[in-house]
């Protein structure tokens, strides 16, 4: 039976293979992982964490020997910096963190991928969640956007 800890290592690895190359533009194959941003200031560059959201648990047909249908929501914060902080060099930024998160969610989906490897049962919901800067000095703030994942799987007794 899949356990939290897998999905979130295999939501690492699939965040991994966002490496700059292989139709990605994002690199953030060097970003550190698990867990909320540092505390202090914004990183510098392109950076992603992934953190764990809320949870459901339903006793479903697909769970009915073998523990509980999981219903699990994790975040990707994902900062797209760039020397362009422009509105509309923002705005392509959000276009290229979704497109690449996009891409790598139906990548890890496959029974090769990250998250089939673990026996994920399906993304039913990808939320883009822009970071918007309206604090004073914003112009100097990264492009960034949550993206919220929310994934099925079951869970053991």
């Amino acid at each position: 039976m899949t356990t939290a800890a897998q999905v979130r290592g295999a939501l690492i690895a699939m965040v991994k293979t966002i490496n700059g190359s292989g139709g990605y533009t994002l690199d953030l194959s060097g970003s550190t992982y698990d867990g909320m941003e540092p505390l202090g200031a914004r990183p510098e560059g392109q950076q992603a964490y992934v953190w764990r959201g809320r949870a459901g648990y339903a006793r479903a047909d697909q769970a009915t020997l073998g523990g509980w249908l999981v219903v699990r929501q994790y975040a990707v914060t994902v900062y797209a910096d760039s020397s362009a902080r422009t509105n509309a060099s923002r705005e392509g930024q959000l276009d290229t963190i979704e497109a690449d998160l996009l891409k790598a969610v139906d990548a890890a989906l496959q029974p090769a991928g990250a998250l089939g490897a673990v026996n994920v049962l399906d993304v039913t919901d990808v939320e883009i969640v822009p970071r918007f800067a309206s604090q004073p000095n914003a112009a100097a703030q990264p492009c960034a956007a949550d993206v919220l994942i929310t994934l099925q799987y079951i869970r053991g007794r």
